[in-house]
């Protein structure tokens, strides 16, 4: 008996149903797959360990905030000592005139205060800094059941983060040449002009449009910059932190990964940034309530120069910085793990 055969081309192929059926089972990766597994892990672990996650983010920033007051005292206390130790000497010299010594050592004590006060931002920047960057630390911790402590982490990472801050206010200095540039331009221009003007003004007008000009360019060039730069920053910090990488190689490393996946980043930071303003709905309630009070309290103080009215406004500032770090840290909790999830997706 002959058997008909059926045409390769034809739809009633039963092998080619099957071959089509698992043609559309397998779907191929697209960009969308890094920003969905990212916060699909999120979700999953979140929902289990909100509370001890949510304690130990509190936890990390809690502890920042009073290192950073406790510093904070300490340098106003050493200010203090010096002013008051330097106030005996002028007024056992006589006070500072061209014939006394403290008048030919007061360039030096400018210079002295001015790099004393240098170093006394640079601590505190690096203090907070240490402390708040172990938030990415124990998020990596939780996701890969490791040991962590604060004090311990801190210790460990200070060093690649004094790094981090100097590189990064290097590169912060650099990108702010064109700004110094035009401003000395606009100086010798907009000056030689406003005082070169008219009996009619026409020359002070055009001195004052200059300088219009001149701040909104540097407000445009600022946004771009800042834009720019954080977008190819947004890993850095993981690199030497989680990877264990130099901090000059961590940033590299941030700018190859969104080099060569910039859409899957694009798509992310997008859905990122609407997560973080929900997140932060909470905060953004509580600031709101919180301006008139404040701003009250604030006024009265400063008018009345109360000694009581004074203390009732230190406290309310303090009490109103612990809460904000309460609020702070729940939009942490989308944000940080968030981020740390999509970063070890996409650099796969």
């Amino acid at each position: 008996m002959a058997v008909s055969k059926v045409p390769s081309g034809s739809g009633n192929n039963p092998i080619k149903r099957i071959e089509k059926a698992e043609q559309s089972q397998e779907r191929k990766p697209d960009i969308f797959d890094p920003i969905i597994d990212s916060f699909r892990q999120w979700l999953d672990y979140i929902r289990p360990n909100l509370v001890r996650y949510y304690t130990g983010i509190l936890k990390i920033n809690l502890a920042s905030l009073f290192a950073t007051w406790a510093l904070l005292i300490a340098i106003i206390a050493v200010v203090v000592v010096i002013a008051f130790a330097l106030g005996i000497l002028v007024i056992g010299t006589g006070g500072i005139s061209a014939g006394n010594s403290p008048a030919l050592l007061l360039p030096i004590l400018v210079i002295v205060a001015i790099i004393i006060i240098i170093l006394a931002i640079l601590a505190l920047q690096l203090v907070q800094t240490t402390i708040e960057s172990t938030s990415i630390v124990f998020t990596d911790a939780e996701f890969n059941d490791k040991d962590f402590s604060i004090m311990g982490t801190s210790g460990r990472i200070a060093g690649r983060i004094l790094r981090y801050i100097l590189v990064n206010a290097a590169i912060w200095i650099a990108i702010l040449i064109p700004v110094i540039i035009l401003a000395i331009a606009l100086a010798a221009w907009g000056g030689g002009m406003i005082s070169a003007s008219s009996a009619d003004g026409t020359g002070f007008l055009s001195g004052l449009l200059a300088v219009m000009a001149f701040v909104m360019l540097v407000i445009l060039y600022y946004f771009i910059a800042a834009m720019v730069y954080y977008f190819l920053t947004q890993f850095w910090i993981f690199g030497f932190l989680v990877d264990g990488k130099g901090v000059i190689e961590s940033l590299r490393a941030s700018v190859s990964i969104i080099r060569k996946r910039p859409l899957e980043v694009i798509g992310f930071d997008i859905l990122f940034i609407v997560g973080m303003l929900v997140f932060s709905i909470p905060l953004i309630i509580f600031n709101f309530i919180a301006y008139i009070p404040m701003t009250l309290l604030d006024t009265a103080a400063r008018l009345s120069y109360n000694i009581i009215l004074w203390g009732i406004y230190l406290s309310a500032v303090i009490v109103q910085s612990i809460l904000i770090v309460f609020f702070t840290s729940f939009v942490q909790v989308f944000t940080t793990p968030a981020h740390y999830l999509f970063w070890k997706r996409i650099k796969e």
